[in-house]
């Protein structure tokens, strides 16, 4: 975390990066994950600490099924979260907190007794608490360099936003990790309020390659329930648009989203990208990140808001590579088609053939096939024959 802090203070000095320094530093999402098609998943779904609504977890799993229809199993992985409310609400909560902190060891081991064929098709998804389970779980067990699982989805996560875990079970995943996210989760407000601190369920600090973590957020809703996340993600695999509606930008404080007009005096401009700026209050020191219309979107600490405000500008990135100009090369599609970046969505496709970066694709969850050019740009959908002969029209 030190680390990651001090590289982020000479990253944000006085000397700004130019925009190519930024698009250079970047990594493209131009990789596709290759996995045997012959080895359906293994799914493990770790619930929140709610157990009195059990009854959510019935469609939770429903989901999964419809996520995974290949999975040869869906697990509820059940936890001995408290029962009842308990004498306060503050007691409750650190109660289920070190029951799930000490079951994250027990599921690391069992994760890790799997046999190895096994392992490597295990889906981890994580709600909740459930999902400070299952990064506990895996961070645990990534001590062993060699240790992998198929893919980790988390649902509204009840952890620190930066919790130095999530790097190491990031590490473990052969494919996308999945942060679905709520910035208005109601639950996540009063994690909020508990451990002084933002959860990960609202927006990750770190800044990760979104071909290795990607986060989807859900739109217009104040819910916590794990399948309205889940929902949410299945929606964006069925339409193959992992595309947000807004830029995604990690919280220190709760922060209202206020128009900041005629209220610069005391603000000075620490960075800029793209119309967004962090600007920092000259007598208290506090930081801020506004958006082109002079929206507040976050506020807080020094470090928090300038590894915020990377998070910012890698997005803003993709969305002004995707606005490069494309060829005029039309080809056949099955379906009807907009040519938008496929930034987010390599966790559920997988190469069939590869000639000169074009990608012949299909989609491990609806079997439908697709055409990515050499900028990772969808430019043909639908049925494997519509599909193939795009791919040989645009190669040959």
């Amino acid at each position: 975390m030190v680390i990651l802090l001090l590289s982020l203070c000479v990253a944000f000095g006085a000397q700004k990066p130019a925009f190519s320094q930024v698009l250079s530093e970047l990594e493209s999402d131009t990789q596709s994950t290759k996995i045997d098609e012959e080895s359906p998943p293994l799914v493990w779904f770790v619930h929140g600490m709610l157990v009195f609504i059990e009854i959510n977890f019935n469609k939770e799993l429903e989901t999964l099924r419809k996520i995974y229809p290949d999975a040869t199993e869906i697990t509820l992985k059940k936890w001995p979260a408290p029962l009842g409310p308990g004498v306060t609400a503050e007691a409750h909560w650190n109660h289920s907190v070190k029951v799930a902190e000490a079951y994250s060891a027990e599921l690391a081991r069992e994760i890790a007794d799997l046999p190895p064929e096994d392992r490597q098709r295990l889906v981890l998804v994580g709600h909740s608490l459930g999902g400070r389970i299952a990064i506990r779980a895996l961070a645990r067990a990534s001590r062993d360099p060699d240790f992998r699982i198929r893919q980790l989805i988390l649902a509204g996560t009840a952890t620190d936003f930066d919790d130095p875990d999530i790097p190491d079970a990031v590490r473990t995943s052969q494919r996308t990790v999945y942060n679905l996210i709520n910035e208005y989760d109601v639950m996540l407000a009063a994690y909020k309020i508990a451990e002084k601190h933002t959860a990960l369920g609202t927006g990750c600090l770190y800044p990760m390659r979104p071909e290795r973590f990607y986060e989807i957020s859900l739109v217009d809703s104040v819910s916590h329930f794990g399948y309205d996340y889940l929902e949410r993600l299945l929606s964006s695999i069925q339409a193959d648009d992992f595309r947000n509606r807004t830029i995604i930008v990690p919280q220190d404080e709760i922060t209202a989203h206020v128009s900041t007009h005629g209220n610069d005096f005391f603000w000075k401009t620490h960075d800029e990208f793209l119309g967004w700026t962090l600007q920092c209050h000259t007598i208290t020191g506090e930081y801020r990140i506004l958006n082109p219309e002079k929206v507040r979107r976050a506020s807080g600490k020094m470090t928090y808001m300038m590894s915020a405000f990377l998070r910012v500008k890698q997005q803003l990135t993709h969305q002004y590579e995707f606005r490069l100009p494309s060829d005029s090369l039309i080809l056949p599609t099955s379906e009807p088609i907009v040519q938008f970046d496929a930034l987010g969505s390599a966790g559920w496709w997988c190469d069939l053939e590869t000639v000169e970066s074009w990608r012949f694709q299909k989609n491990y969850t609806t079997s439908q096939y697709r055409l990515l050019d050499p900028q990772n740009r969808r430019r043909a959908y639908g049925t494997e024959k519509c599909v193939r002969e795009a791919f040989r029209r645009a190669v040959e």
